[in-house]
């Protein structure tokens, strides 16, 4: 079994119960360990114009990376109608890869705070593999006013 780490984000009128729809997906294929507690968030420093929700998780998989990504793809492609979801494999298992298909870790992961500040709450001491950082410290490097902020608990996530 292998830990992966994900990250979902989600706008639109109902970007909570999408994601709520994403994350009992995920659960079909892969037992969800942990979850960062759920925030809105903004992806620009400047326009500020559209708010996401945005959540960490851990899960635990049988599948190889490949196949795990895939899964996760299928996922987005059914969900992913109106409403924007995204969802980044972040880490597998602190496994490096460079594919056309696949980057791990996710090559962006740790310049977004959207990213780096629930996976801090979530896991601080994860360390990227390739920049041998801390969670922690990755958030703090990311981090500005402004960037979100705290909307639920992670009790309520499977609730929607």
């Amino acid at each position: 079994m292998a830990i992966a780490i994900i990250s979902v984000s989600a706008n639109g009128p109902k970007k909570k119960e999408l994601i709520g729809q994403f994350l009992e997906r995920v659960s079909a294929g892969a037992q969800i360990i942990k979850t960062s507690h759920l925030y809105e968030t903004f992806d620009n420093k400047e326009l500020r114009a559209a708010s996401f929700f945005s959540l960490v998780l851990s899960v635990e998989t049988d599948m190889t990376a490949r196949l795990f990504y895939e899964f996760l793809s299928q996922i987005l492609m059914q969900l992913d109608g109106d409403e924007k979801l995204e969802c980044l494999l972040v880490d597998y298992r602190g496994h490096i890869e460079r594919t056309p298909k696949l980057t791990l870790p996710h090559p962006e992961c740790h310049k977004k705070a959207y990213i780096m500040i629930p996976l801090s709450e979530m896991e601080p001491e994860w360390e990227h593999p390739v920049l041998k950082k801390k969670a922690s410290e990755l958030a703090q490097e990311v981090f500005w006013p402004g960037w979100g902020s705290f909307y639920a608990s992670k009790e309520s996530l499977l609730d929607f």
